[in-house]
């Protein structure tokens, strides 16, 4: 088999896994309201069975860097989706809000070993930078299928069959990609390094000093709380609040995660004729346009459904460019350490996307107002971040 031909062939199932961690979050989201009824809890607390994910998906991310470095990609891959499957299976019978907290937070673990291996196998296959980005760019578009189709399958279990069905539905899934990863992927680090604590330390060190690294892997975070904001919220606004259906909810979400999509095939074209600074810089702006144009959006005809689907769908459309660049960007800094800097970036991005998604469970639901001041707060710190630190590094 050509090389070109067996590394579409490795990228192909790849992509496939791709989706997994996000659709952890997005098949379950029309069951929030429905989950908080049957465990008898407050909103918060639902909505922190999203930021226990995320905190698991970060603090896993710096330990199994170097244990990919160290053992190999494929070995971490398998044991990642092996935990995935377990701990989605057993969230389905867990008796107590807090028990599925506390399996959320395995989840999100288990999703750390996949997603920093599957970044590093990327890095290891793609050297050339411009294919690299090509390569992240059909990644995130696979990711970004997540949010499209992800809820309005959840919407049409949690009618038919309520909301254990979707971790039902998860564990199947991971099952089947963990069967693809042992038949169809071969182990991508061909020069693995002894485990070494000094290596490790030394290698973090490096990375964590290189301000640019630090800071697109901030903007990443930021622009991922966008999607994060509206996964938490507008469950409560769209059904509760506005009396749709959860399969409503599902098809509505469906749209939402469509400009997402549209966003990174917009940048696939895009990134062949002007710099990755220059649609980022664009990107944000668009952003913070279409975060204040929520909030005189509420003042001026109150809640509505458009109101709040509109400024969001532009926001998701710009988050998909960003998110394809600012990866590709990160990881081309150091793809000798591919493992480590997937690690790093991950932390920072989660990490601030779960406190994002902390805040995000306490706001009120019963307007726009809360949504829309925080949309306006975060896509400010985005606006501000990008320009004043990456010109010099992504011009």
């Amino acid at each position: 088999m050509p090389k070109h031909t067996s590394n579409r062939f490795i990228l192909l199932i790849l992509v496939l896994i791709s989706p997994l961690g996000g659709i952890g979050v997005d098949l379950y989201v029309p069951s929030l309201p429905s989950i908080a009824r049957f465990y008898h809890t407050q909103q918060h607390m639902v909505g922190m069975t999203i930021s226990y994910y995320l905190l698991g998906y970060a603090c896993g991310q710096p330990f199994f860097g170097p244990l990919s470095e160290s053992y190999g990609r494929k070995k971490l891959l398998a044991f990642g989706l092996s935990l995935y499957t377990l701990s989605s299976l057993l969230a389905a019978f867990v008796p107590t809000v807090h028990g599925l907290i506390a399996l959320r937070l395995v989840q999100g673990i288990s999703v750390t070993a996949i997603v920093v291996n599957l970044r590093a196998m990327v890095t290891d296959i793609f050297t050339d930078k411009l294919a690299l980005a090509k390569a992240f760019t059909a990644i995130v578009m696979a990711w970004s299928v997540g949010p499209i189709i992800a809820p309005a399958i959840g919407g049409y279990l949690q009618a038919f069959w309520g909301w254990q069905s979707c971790f039902i539905f998860l564990a199947g899934f991971s099952m089947l990609l963990l069967l693809l990863t042992l038949a169809g992927l071969p182990e991508t680090n061909r020069e693995p390094t002894p485990l070494s604590l000094s290596h490790t330390l030394t290698s973090y060190k490096q990375i964590i000093r290189n301000p640019s690294f630090l800071a697109i892997a901030s903007c990443l975070g930021i622009a991922y709380s966008l999607i994060i904001i509206f996964n938490v919220t507008s469950p409560f606004i769209i059904q509760v609040l506005l009396h749709f259906s959860a399969i409503d909810y599902g098809h509505i979400a469906l749209v939402m995660g469509l400009g997402n999509l549209l966003g990174s095939m917009c940048n696939r074209y895009l990134i062949t004729r002007c710099s990755t600074y220059q649609i980022c810089l664009v990107a944000t702006f668009v952003i913070f346009l279409a975060a204040l144009c929520m909030l005189v959006s509420y003042f001026t005809f109150e809640t509505t459904l458009m109101g709040l689907l509109v400024p969001v769908f532009v926001m998701l459309m710009c988050v998909g460019a960003i998110y394809s660049n600012c990866s590709a960007d990160c990881m081309g800094m150091f793809p000798g350490k591919a493992g480590f800097a997937s690690a790093i970036m991950g932390t920072v991005t989660l990490t601030i996307t779960a406190i994002s998604s902390a805040f995000a469970a306490y706001l009120k639901t019963s307007s726009l107002l809360a949504i829309s001041v925080m949309y306006l707060i975060v896509s400010l710190l985005l606006l501000l971040l990008y320009p004043c630190y990456l010109r010099k590094q992504t011009a």
